[in-house]
């Protein structure tokens, strides 16, 4: 006598199978998290870079129309003034707040230490400070309190990246 073959799976198959794919599931849910803030991330990067990049463009184009100008003089008064000379066709957003919101350091703003390199944490000496220039009527005033023209552009977002830096810092 044959036993009955049996076709289907039992109760505890699938209650096997379904709570395999229920570890799997929760384990890619942290893993998109990643992945979208890795995206998020080299947007930042990739905005960041575009606007640096328009700044020496144009500082270098202006460099070669006005001679008489000190380099610093040659800077754009903001990012409004990139768009308007289409170095830029408009000003990206931050990825991290969703708004175009940047923190600009303008070239009277003393440097950061960290940007020139100095290993530790006081203020750098006198020489290695940018001059100030004297900002036009209504000239741009960053948000550390120093004037002049754009120099540079920071995120505004509060928090860390994947590889430890702060965001604020990039």
């Amino acid at each position: 006598m044959t036993l009955p073959s049996h076709r289907g799976l039992t109760l505890v198959e699938i209650a096997i199978s379904a709570a395999l794919m229920g570890i799997l599931a929760t384990a890619l849910v942290p893993l998109s998290q990643v992945a979208s803030r890795r995206r998020a991330e080299l947007e930042l990067r990739q905005a960041l870079r575009a606007v640096r990049n328009a700044i020496d463009r144009y500082a270098e184009d202006r460099s070669k129309r006005e001679t008489s100008r000190t380099r610093l003089e040659l800077y754009p008064r903001d990012l409004d003034e990139l768009v308007r000379s289409r170095y830029l066709r408009r000003v990206p957003r931050d990825p991290m707040t969703g708004q175009p919101d940047w923190r600009v350091i303008g070239t009277g703003d003393p440097p950061d230490p960290q940007d020139l390199s100095i290993g530790s944490t006081q203020a750098p000496d006198e020489d290695t400070r940018l001059p100030v220039v004297q900002p036009r009527a209504g000239g741009p005033t960053s948000s550390q309190g120093g004037r002049g023209n754009l120099l540079d552009i920071r995120s505004t977002a509060n928090g860390t990246a994947l590889d430890g830096t702060a965001y604020k810092d990039w």
